[in-house]
């Protein structure tokens, strides 16, 4: 009986964020507070014994909260450890409870809720509101309440299991904690891991590992939901029957049918499952979605649409052209077919990591949210943003000052080719461009050559000594050449210092208007209660294009285009905090652009004026 308290009281406290109080842990528990010190203790001292154990730390004041120790770590790296690691997984007990409505197939009420997974019942009610909000963003799911009976998940199949995914892994045991089944026991996951990596090193897919991960994950709860008498209804739908582009991209006939052939003939002889044809249907259009590292299959002509028009939009509102190389131009049409098929089936990615982008790359952020979106037709993910947004810094970067090198050399051509390829490499790190003239021209034009370069190189030995201007670069010298990459980083970051200065001079931070901050939010708001961008034209008949993003727990950044007009950057601290989407907004930035300089150091410098997630 010791064992299995000490088991139920680990559970308990994961399902907390932060410290619980002595209390409310025993009354969930159901035991005295004077058995639950005692068996804490015993907890504790199993930890120092066996590192890889979970231990507990305790306060008098706060009460307790679990520690997942550092398998490698000493007692006192422990101890050392337990600010890292004393918060639980993000949204897990949202997540159980979610996870644990789903394999149910009636109501159930909340007392049950909280009994099953060691909480109490206030601690249920209080990450409430979250699961409220989680639930819907699976297509047709919804959250059911009903008096007297509890609540209840509402939605097909096939988006329970895509939901599922989401949540996390099979083989997280605490997911799993309310579930009154032996769901792992029903699948290896480990092993089917194995055998779906060897059919796709079969068959040339290059999955990223996140895409990877969550296609297991997808079978094994199919087996997993189908095991348990969940099953699957529908017949697939060929991609004549359906209505638009978008729809036909998702549902078309694709190459990857022998994998799908290949993977379920291998599940059936390991696992003794098969696979139904409405599971083989799905299973193939989520391959078709995963994120691929390289693919050589042609770009869709409907991606290459929304593309164009994507870049056809980011000029109109920002007033730049981005410049895609092939190879890049490439990567971004691919992606956008996964994207649109992720987005039509709803099986799309979770996380928030493009809030912590937006700090570093506001301007890819914004032009995703105001000039994508609007060319695929409908509102991108968070999550699936992020996957966008290094993809749009490699553009981005493109439109940024190049540093300027100047070669001077006297050389054949073939030494200069390979000072040239050389220097380049460097070059390129830098986002810079080399020229190479020989001396002749530079003597007889030397003042507009120096007015160009941010740096000057030349391999004459006497011109390096007559002007010590000229960094001195021979053939086979690394030194040299370390020196000259070290100086190329020092120019850059020179120049970028000095747009940061020139942006900081011309465009200080204003004091903001409070009513003007809580208008701006409002415009926001009025496009609907999830929405963060809008587009639309200004009340004295200009266009402008928003988005907004939140930074931390209590600042929201609003970006604003409006070509043609004097930019700005302002920033307040309303008197009582401004409600937006569940949150609490204590400051409110707003950056202005008008298209008066370049959009990249205008970017860049609010990107160093706003806080770090």
């Amino acid at each position: 009986m010791s064992r299995e308290r000490q088991r139920r009281i680990i559970a308990c406290l994961q399902g907390y964020a932060d410290w619980v109080h002595g209390p409310e842990l025993a009354a969930a528990l159901g035991v005295s507070r004077r058995t639950l010190q005692n068996e804490i203790k015993a907890i504790n001292q199993a930890s120092f014994a066996e590192i890889e154990m979970a231990c507990i730390e305790s306060n008098r004041r706060l009460g307790y909260r679990i520690v997942v120790p550092d398998r490698a770590g000493s007692s006192q790296e422990i101890r050392n450890s337990s600010e890292r690691h004393a918060e639980a997984p993000e949204y897990l007990l949202e997540r159980q409870i979610i996870v644990m409505l789903l394999f149910e197939r009636e109501y159930v009420s909340i007392e049950h809720i909280a009994q099953r997974l060691y909480v109490s019942r206030s601690t249920v009610m209080s990450h409430f509101a979250r699961v409220k909000r989680i639930v819907p963003r699976t297509p047709g799911a919804q959250l059911e309440s009903l008096a007297g009976k509890g609540v209840r998940i509402t939605a097909s199949e096939r988006g329970k299991r895509s939901m599922l995914t989401k949540c996390g892994s099979l083989d997280d045991g605490h997911l799993f904690l309310g579930v009154q089944l032996a769901l792992t026991q029903l699948v290896d996951i480990d092993r089917l891991r194995h055998l779906v990596a060897d059919r796709f090193i079969g068959y040339a897919v290059m999955a990223t590992s996140g895409s990877f991960e969550s296609f297991v994950q997808y079978l094994a709860f199919t087996i997993v939901r189908s095991k348990c008498g969940f099953a699957l209804d529908g017949n697939a739908r060929d991609a004549a029957d359906c209505e638009d582009d978008k729809e036909r991209m998702r549902c078309r006939s694709v190459e990857v049918v022998p994998v799908v052939s290949d993977i379920s003939n291998v599940i059936q002889a390991h696992f003794g499952y098969q696979f139904t044809s409405a599971e083989l249907h799905e299973i193939g259009l989520l391959l078709n979605e995963l994120n691929l590292v390289h693919s050589e299959m042609p770009s869709e002509g409907t991606a290459e649409r929304i593309l164009d028009d994507f870049e056809r939009r980011v000029e109109s509102t920002i007033g730049v052209r981005l410049q895609m190389g092939l190879r890049l131009r490439s990567a971004v049409s691919e992606h956008i077919v996964r994207l649109s098929q992720r987005l039509s089936s709803g099986r799309v990615s979770v996380g928030s990591d493009t809030r912590r982008l937006f700090g570093t790359y506001p301007l890819a952020v914004h032009m995703l949210k105001t000039c994508l979106e609007p060319a695929l037709g409908m509102r991108v993910p968070e999550a699936e943003l992020s996957y966008m947004v290094l993809y749009l810094v490699a553009a981005i970067e493109n439109l940024k000052d190049r540093l300027q090198v100047l070669l001077v050399s006297d050389k054949s051509a073939s030494s200069i080719f390979e000072l040239e390829r050389r220097l380049g490499l460097y070059a390129d790190e830098m986002h810079g461009v080399v020229r190479t003239i020989p001396s002749y021209m530079y003597l007889s034009n030397a003042e507009v050559y120096e007015a160009w370069a941010h740096l000057m190189i030349t391999s004459d030995s006497q011109l390096a000594v007559m002007d010590h201007r000229f960094t001195l670069l021979e053939e086979k010298s690394r030194s040299q050449l370390e020196m000259i990459r070290r100086e190329m980083l020092s120019c850059r970051v020179q120049m970028d210092a000095s747009s940061l200065r020139a942006m900081e001079g011309r465009y200080p931070v204003v004091d903001l208007d409070e009513q003007l901050a809580r208008r701006a939010i409002e415009t926001l708001l009025q496009a609907g209660s999830d929405e963060s961008t809008s587009s639309g034209n200004h009340p004295s008949g200009r266009y402008v294009a928003r988005s907004a993003e939140t930074i931390g727990p209590a600042t929201l950044c609003i970006i604003e285009t409006e070509l043609n007009e004097e930019s700005w950057i302002g920033a307040c601290r309303p008197l009582e905090p401004i409600a937006y989407l569940g949150k609490r907004i204590e400051k409110v930035v707003i950056a202005h652009y008008g298209g008066e300089t370049g959009p990249v150091p205008f970017f860049e410098y609010l990107s160093s004026i706003l806080p770090s997630e």
